[in-house]
């Protein structure tokens, strides 16, 4: 952009923090930490959404930056100097990415999305879920399925927390630690994964390496290489 005369957004990005990253992964198995339950019952702290809370980058850009930063009327030029196709932001994405997928693993997501569903109906996790549910019908709730736990309560008061919700909540992190479900449904989902994985070893490889690959340019473009 700057080699186009425009100027561009300074755009702050912090890493984020260990408990910003365990926020956004521990909820695969549905509510498990107290803390949080005691707090916002089946809702997530909003402290650990992540992002700036800044302004959307493209409502920064005037029509001008984004004539170059997307192209995307594919203009062969801006002020005499050739335009890349796509505008800078494809550009980058190339010059990082080369011919792999940027900042993206089809393999991996498939993973992790076939895992997923295919643990559900392992014979382990069906019979934890019943273990599950029997507990969580002695006090009082209804559900056969802790992934569906509590969007009962959260529909019938969209804006807060309530204390039966919380409640619930709680009684549902007890009923899961009574029965083992969240280490029963990790080594289900793991031991399903690993033979994907296996199954395919080379995709898998080829996308660990690209990753590796793109960080590395990515460092050396910041630094200024």
């Amino acid at each position: 952009m700057h080699d186009f005369g425009l100027a561009f957004p300074k755009i702050p990005v912090a890493p984020l923090s260990a408990e910003e990253i365990a926020a956004r992964q521990n909820r695969r198995y549905g509510i498990t930490d107290p803390s949080v339950a005691e707090r916002f019952g089946y809702r997530f702290d909003a402290s650990m959404s992540g992002g700036d809370g800044g302004t959307p980058l493209v409502q920064q850009l005037s029509n001008t930056q984004k004539e170059v930063f997307f192209n995307a009327t594919g203009a062969l030029s801006f002020h005499g100097r050739p335009l890349p196709e796509g505008g800078c932001l494809a550009k980058t994405v190339r010059d990082i990415a080369g011919s792999s997928e940027y900042a993206h693993s089809q393999i991996g997501a498939a993973i992790a999305h076939d895992s997923f569903q295919q643990s559900q109906v392992d014979p382990k996790v069906i019979r934890v879920f019943a273990s599950w549910s029997r507990c969580m019908a002695s006090r009082g709730y209804k559900y056969t399925n802790p992934l569906v736990a509590g969007l009962d309560l959260i529909r019938a008061d969209p804006q807060r927390a309530t204390a039966r919700e919380i409640t619930a909540a709680l009684t549902d992190i007890d009923c899961k630690t009574r029965t083992n479900l969240v280490r029963i449904w990790f080594d289900a989902e793991s031991a399903i994964e690993q033979k994907m994985i296996t199954k395919n070893a080379t995709a898998v490889a080829a996308a660990e390496a690209a990753a590796h690959s793109q960080l590395a340019r990515a460092r050396a473009i910041l630094s200024g290489r």
